[in-house]
């Protein structure tokens, strides 16, 4: 899947499950930024897993509970 955009089903699935896993799962919405791996710096003497994007894309998102649900959902039956 080389140089392919991500559909956005697939970015809004994952955009869903990172806001309810987050700090900011009180709020309901957040920006989220996303890049592709090899856009990943780490910086020199940097902690460890510390990691600069660069070209990264903005993503605000609305928690919707019924895409939450499915995803909840397709995890029981996995």
């Amino acid at each position: 899947m080389k140089n392919k955009s991500v559909p956005l089903d697939v970015l809004l699935d994952a955009a869903n499950l990172a806001l309810v896993f987050s700090k900011a799962k009180s709020q309901g919405k957040a920006d989220l930024y996303y890049t592709q791996v090899k856009h990943l710096r780490r910086p020199k003497g940097g902690k460890t897993g510390l990691v600069l994007p660069t070209q990264e894309k903005n993503l605000s998102v609305v928690l919707d509970e019924s895409r939450l649900a499915r995803l909840l959902l397709e995890d029981e039956h996995a």
